[in-house]
């Protein structure tokens, strides 16, 4: 079924949920955690890396320039359209796929590493696809907020913009206790989206 999806989306229309756009609200990773990240997920030549909620590029644009490929996934058109325009400027399209789908409902069995910034409520929608991910080895790195139910291996944080700039690092399953705080209660509303 995600497969499916995934390839509707590369149509005109996009389906999954009717909520899929209040996974996040955009607001651009800054640079100190998109290197975080890349360094801390090892990125390399021979890597496919999974950006969920990908934005306008910038992480997509860094994992090409590092030689390994990256799939962008975008529910908003606009900003899935300047994630492939930023590919394009870079000169590193041809590492770059851009989807304009729902993030919950794309195949994460591909991604070798995936990196994620989502509200709390939208980590918890994508939670089970990234414990799999997880569960089959498959490291993941999230830009402020954890993902429910871990405990991560690593949390980064940049000297230079501390504490904006924290990532925190999953690899495996480290199964926590943890509960995350509403994407409302950390100050994010739906209406953000």
């Amino acid at each position: 079924a995600g497969r499916r999806r995934v390839e509707a989306a590369r149509g005109e229309q996009v389906e999954g949920r009717l909520d899929a756009e209040k996974l996040a609200p955009f607001n651009p990773t800054p640079d100190c955690a998109i290197a975080q990240a890349l360094d801390a997920l090892e990125v390399g030549p021979s890597d496919l890396v999974y950006d969920l909620g990908c934005g306008d590029g910038r992480l997509l644009v860094a994992v090409a320039r590092r030689g390994a490929r990256a799939l962008g996934v975008e529910y908003e058109r606009r900003f899935a359209d300047r994630a492939r325009e930023a590919a394009e400027a870079a000169g590193v399209a041809h590492l770059v796929e851009v989807l304009h789908a729902d993030a919950c409902g794309v195949d994460l069995s591909p991604a070798s590493k995936i990196f994620v910034y989502l509200v709390p409520s939208g980590l918890r929608l994508v939670a089970p696809a990234l414990t799999a991910a997880l569960g089959r080895g498959v490291p993941v790195a999230s830009y402020t907020f954890s993902l429910p139910g871990q405990e991560p291996a690593e949390v980064l944080v940049a000297e230079s913009r501390a504490p904006e700039c924290k990532v925190l690092m999953y690899r495996g399953l480290n199964p926590s206790s943890n509960i995350e705080p509403s994407a409302e209660d950390a100050g994010f509303s739906s209406a953000a989206a």
